[in-house]
């Protein structure tokens, strides 16, 4: 069997890796509590936990497809492709929620048994990043969406992606329970 070009992965479509752009997200999961988004030197400072946490997943996500250490493992989940769709990150985040309570109280919280995060909520939590991504003088393409307009990478090398926010979770994918 031949082996994959390092430049790809499992679907075919390149690995992100063209830009420099330095992406961290530092601070804690609890409520109250501030994050900081570092975009190359520029800083925000943000109590919002629902776009961090998805960005926390795109930071994860870059890092797992370059190969480097993260705080929850995605193989074998549905973000283990190159450009995850809104569905996909919704059931990972689904799937934490239920694996974490305690951890995730608090974050795309609904009524008992109702399903709050959808498709919808991560295309307008994207947009929500795009529009902070541009207040920090990021690249345009620094978000970037798949083939048709479908899923969601960061637009950086792996190695410039870094997020606590994960630290101590834990992700069984569906797959593999």
């Amino acid at each position: 069997m031949k082996p994959k070009d390092p430049k790809e992965f499992n679907d075919g479509i390149p690995i992100p890796g063209k830009s420099n752009v330095k992406v961290e997200l530092i601070g804690s999961l609890k409520q109250g509590m501030p994050r900081s988004i570092v975009v190359n030197r520029a800083t925000h400072s943000t109590r919002e936990r629902w776009a961090s946490f998805f960005l926390a997943l795109l930071i994860t996500h870059g890092r797992f497809l370059g190969g480097l250490p993260t705080a929850i493992s995605l193989r074998g989940s549905p973000l283990a492709v190159s450009f995850p769709t809104a569905k996909d990150f919704a059931d990972v985040i689904e799937d934490l929620k239920a694996q974490n309570p305690r951890e995730m109280q608090g974050i795309f919280d609904g009524k008992k048994g109702e399903k709050i995060v959808s498709a919808e909520v991560i295309h307008g939590l994207a947009n929500e990043l795009k529009t902070l991504f541009k207040k920090l003088n990021a690249p345009p393409k620094l978000l970037q969406q798949g083939p048709s307009k479908i899923g969601y990478r960061l637009g950086t090398r792996p190695s410039k992606l870094k997020t606590n926010l994960l630290d101590g979770l834990q992700y069984t994918p569906r797959r593999q329970r």
